[in-house]
């Protein structure tokens, strides 16, 4: 590996976790909207059971990262969740589909990361008072089988978050936190996955 692609991989990462810990942060959500309606859902006369196999991806600045355990299961308890508040559902578990009717939906979300280098270093050498911003972008791909593991349909849906730093911004309301802000939209990034594969008869 060369040096240029090592600093590639290892300075954006070292910027963002600096500037991080010195200077406070507020984030923004851009996702889709959902489809107006009730939420939950009308419950269907008969309710299947559904595993969710889930999978966290990571890039940043177009290198793979592995991603954190902590936070993959902190996100995949979100998409759990709204699942299990659907009211779509008989029963929702984490897994492969045990089989016997249950049907199974594989959610793969992808993180972009893209940090703005230039002002992370600004940002680090007056420690957080010149402002640094980043913007990770969010993909869920949705595939639903059936029993048998048939695919019965597929959403993709997408979603960004962009977060100021700024030393200043330590004052920030906790609504407006990173991962307050990445939850609520990987939240309505599967809600809106339920609603539109709901709406073409996957469940």
């Amino acid at each position: 590996m060369t040096g240029r692609a090592v600093t590639r991989r290892i300075v954006p990462p070292v910027l963002i976790a600096f500037t991080l810990a010195t200077s406070g942060c507020m984030s923004f959500g851009h996702g889709p909207q959902p489809p107006a309606g009730s939420w939950p859902l009308a419950a269907p006369p008969k309710r299947p059971r559904v595993s969710i196999v889930f999978r966290h991806e990571v890039e940043i600045v177009d290198q793979t990262q592995p991603p954190n355990p902590a936070a993959g299961e902190v996100l995949r308890d979100v998409v759990l969740r709204t699942y299990a508040d659907a009211n779509l559902f008989a029963g929702v578990r984490p897994g492969i589909a045990a089989g016997g009717g249950e049907i199974q939906a594989d959610v793969v979300l992808r993180n972009y990361g893209r940090p703005n280098i230039g002002l992370a270093v600004l940002c680090g050498v007056t420690m957080g008072i010149l402002p640094a911003v980043a913007t990770d972008h969010f993909a869920m791909k949705t595939t639903v089988r059936d029993a048998d593991g048939r695919v019965i349909a597929e959403a993709d849906h997408e979603g960004e978050v962009t977060t100021w730093i700024e030393l200043f911004l330590i004052f920030a309301s906790a609504a407006a936190w990173p991962d307050t802000v990445v939850k609520g939209l990987v939240g309505d990034l599967t809600r809106v996955s339920i609603q539109d594969l709901h709406a073409r008869g996957a469940w």
